[in-house]
């Protein structure tokens, strides 16, 4: 781990994170498997920052996938902390395979109070939001 405004974390892509649409020769590390580590590394980053009832909801996010892993590969997931009003933070995120990078995200994560959004996911499943 980095400074309060950076994480660095290494994966081991593993058979949950690969897709196999195109067959089994060609399985490779998922656009939405890398979206989710990135998120969770943002996450994690921003856990730092709240306080005790709080934490937040992915609200955006711009990302480039450019390169491949497969199975048994590792790859590194860089999370920095571009900014944080109290509310809203927004992260840059670099995903690198042998020190290639193969994915650039821009992230957005809310910080929301867990007794609010228990309320707010009750009434939905009530029917009343």
């Amino acid at each position: 781990m980095g400074s309060a405004d950076t994480l660095e974390r290494d994966i081991v892509i593993d058979d949950s994170r690969l897709v196999s649409f195109m067959g089994p020769e060609l399985r490779v590390y998922g656009t939405p498997r890398m979206l989710a580590d990135a998120e969770m590394a943002c996450r994690d980053l921003l856990l730092q920052q709240l306080g005790d009832g709080l934490d937040s909801v992915g609200v955006g996010v711009q990302l480039e996938h450019t390169g491949g892993a497969v199975e048994g590969d590792t790859v590194t997931i860089s999370a920095k902390l571009k900014s944080f009003d109290g509310r809203k933070a927004d992260f840059d995120v670099e995903v690198r395979r042998k020190g290639n990078v193969i994915g650039r995200i821009g992230h957005q994560r809310a910080a929301v109070p867990l007794d609010k959004l228990k309320q707010r996911i009750v009434a939905m499943q009530q029917g009343d939001a």
